[in-house]
């Protein structure tokens, strides 16, 4: 190898994906082109952040040829692992590097990783140390070098520093000190894929350890920046004991039947670590028995038992309507979800206010008698068009369940909250709300006394 820049092709791809990074990109890009080892490509992938760190790589890419910009088909966000998958699949290098848009190099950085494989051609990665860096804030603060599996300059199958990894929680390599021949990391890019946020690194690491030889490097050349909106801010929540379980039944689907050599080991230390996460985490909470009803029972079926039933039982004076003084009182409780844009159904206008509403569309609905139904209406409704949908009516207005309230999950946004304020009593509601939202999704604040129920359904973000 040669870091002459005339040499055909670069040696070493860096994958640096990057998202609202725009405080640090500039650092971290800056490192990465001033290597000595100058022979080298870097391919930023834009996740679809907001900040303007995209037009800080493109600027980048337009004055050094070697950067090149690579996003997601319509600048989707998609994730730290799909955007590792993108790029590993762009890279032109014999090694691929890896360094986060909030991370830095020293300048013999990859030089040093590039000489020790070369020392040791047997080997197929490199794995090293990185500083953890909390002095970038705080220049009082103690920055800590991340410990090594095995000493520096030893060379181990991968499967003996995979079975370190889960034996004690030892460390393969920080992703920043991680050097890897392409050939034996290309077919990875599916598996890391389905790894959005947390643990991506890690099925990168796996994958090689599960098919090389790994060299340790003694280089204290990588920094880690520590902050409150990298990674390892989540690490000891249930999320990240989730996912590490998705990990780990990953890691064991790998090893297939579990015949190679060490392959015993590994099983067991899989099954070990599966066992204590999931005993880390709350018991699971057992469905409603509604909700095992709907699993059973189609909705036309249920809503019909549900009429006869309450046509039954149906008081022999009529409860008397909601007034505006109660629908007024019900909103004043939920003020918090009156935000953004809001689609007011009915006749909820007038008790709508609130300095966190951006627009508010009042739109009236027909009766369900009429030629073109509630549904119909509600069809010609914008997708993702609103953060809070509030209803006011009757709730045979909406021709609740397969229809209308479909079209109002459809037109509110991701995190959005649809507030149902029925004029009359309607029990079949809340099943048809849980029927169109996840049956997780929908509370029902009923206080007694003067005041209204509001039904609360919500789109969960993604």
């Amino acid at each position: 190898m040669s870091d002459r820049p005339g040499q055909d092709g670069p040696v070493v791809s860096v994958v640096m994906p990057f998202l609202d990074a725009a405080p640090h990109i500039r650092q971290a890009t800056g490192s990465v082109l001033r290597q000595s080892w100058t022979n080298l490509e870097l391919l930023l992938v834009d996740d679809g952040g907001t900040d303007g760190s995209d037009r800080i790589a493109r600027r980048l890419a337009e004055a050094d040829p070697r950067v090149r910009v690579l996003s997601h088909e319509g600048r989707r966000n998609r994730g730290t692992g799909p955007s590792r998958a993108l790029a590993i699949g762009h890279a032109r290098g014999d090694l691929v590097a890896f360094l986060d848009a909030d991370d830095a190099w020293e300048p013999h950085h990859v030089a040093d990783q590039i000489a020790l494989l070369e020392a040791h051609p047997e080997a197929d990665i490199v794995c090293g140390r990185a500083w953890v860096w909390r002095s970038w804030r705080h220049p009082a603060a103690t920055d800590v070098l991340s410990d090594l599996a095995f000493v520096p300059g030893a060379v181990v199958s991968g499967r003996q520093l995979l079975a370190a990894v889960l034996r004690n929680g030892a460390v393969a390599t920080s992703t920043c000190s991680l050097l890897a021949r392409r050939e034996t990391l290309l077919g990875v890019v599916p598996h890391v894929e389905a790894f959005t946020g947390l643990f991506e690194d890690q099925v990168v690491n796996a994958w090689l350890q599960l098919r090389g030889t790994a060299v340790m490097s003694g280089a204290t050349s990588a920094w880690y920046r520590m902050h409150d909106r990298s990674i390892s801010a989540r690490l000891g929540s249930q999320e990240e004991a989730r996912v590490y379980l998705r990990f780990l039944a990953w890691v064991r689907d790998q090893l297939g039947e579990g015949e190679g050599e060490g392959d015993a080991e590994l099983v067991e230390l899989i099954d070990r670590a599966s066992r204590r996460t999931t005993e880390s985490l709350p018991p699971p909470q057992q469905p409603r028995p509604g909700h095992l009803l709907r699993a059973v029972v189609p909705t036309a079926v249920r809503r019909q038992i549900g009429r006869v039933r309450r046509a039954l039982h149906r008081p022999r004076t009529p409860e008397p309507e909601v007034g505006p003084q109660e629908v007024a009182e019900a909103l004043h409780r939920h003020g918090a979800d009156l935000r953004g844009d809001v689609l007011v159904l009915g006749d909820g206008t007038a008790v709508v206010g609130s300095t966190a509403t951006t627009s508010v569309r009042a739109l009236p609905l027909p009766g369900p008698q009429a030629a073109a139904g509630p549904a119909h209406v509600l069809a010609d409704l914008a997708s993702d068009a609103y953060d809070c949908v509030l209803l006011v009516e009757d709730a045979g207005s909406v021709e609740a369940g397969d229809r209308g309230l479909r079209h109002l999950r459809r037109a509110l946004r991701p995190g959005g909250v649809l507030l149902v304020v029925p004029r009359r009593d309607d029990p079949s509601l809340a099943e048809d709300l849980q029927a169109v939202f996840e049956w997780d999704a929908v509370s029902r604040d009923a206080p007694g006394g003067p005041y209204a129920t509001v039904l609360r359904a919500f789109v969960p973000a993604p």
